[in-house]
């Protein structure tokens, strides 16, 4: 799967079969799924989209959506599996997820983790969160924007400064690391 980065919690995965866009914005290339973390957005332009919690299987494409709390309101996280890979989305999370959570959650191999302080996970609680999750691949968002500024807080926080932002990233089964975790910032491509 291919990732490219958005900015702010827009995501697009391309995948062998299908393509999956979260909280798509204008200009992104054309996909099969969308996923929103609330039901006010612009409608998609894609075959199905998802905005509401719950379980859905869209070509072939097996989802689980969740709403948890965001400040006095809600978003929906979600996971789900797109090339044998298993993604975990946090939008706008802004507190540690609790066991009851975690656990309907289950493993992931990469997670999206919003590490930008203003108003979603500061780098101290992001870095709980993504030892609570302990995924294989972690790539930040919700941050600002052309600089380090947050996500380099929360990566002297996990250890792991001098990383440099990264046009893309491909992702396969085969080649997830196995007793480490991996991070990567991506380039905004707005």
């Amino acid at each position: 799967m291919d990732i490219t980065y958005y900015g702010d919690t827009s995501f697009h995965l391309k995948g062998k079969k299908v393509a999956v866009a979260l909280n798509p914005k204008k200009g992104m290339p054309k996909f099969d799924l969308a996923l929103f973390s609330s039901d006010k957005h612009e409608d998609a332009e894609a075959n199905s989209f998802i905005d509401w919690p719950g379980e859905y299987e869209v070509r072939e494409v097996l989802v689980h959506g969740l709403s948890v709390s965001y400040g006095n309101d809600s978003t929906i996280i979600y996971n789900f599996e797109l090339d044998d890979v298993k993604v975990l989305y946090l939008p706008n999370l802004d507190h540690v997820l609790d066991e009851a959570i975690l656990e309907k959650l289950g493993d992931a191999d990469v997670v999206f983790l919003p590490v930008g302080s203003a108003g979603v996970l500061d780098a101290k609680t992001a870095s709980k969160v993504y030892e609570e999750v302990d995924p294989k691949i972690v790539i930040p968002m919700q941050h600002s924007e052309g600089e380090f500024g947050p996500v380099g807080d929360f990566l002297k926080e996990v250890g792991k400064v001098g990383l440099e932002f990264e046009p893309s990233l491909k992702v396969e089964k085969s080649s997830l690391p196995v007793d480490s975790t991996e991070f990567h910032v991506l380039e905004n491509h707005v």
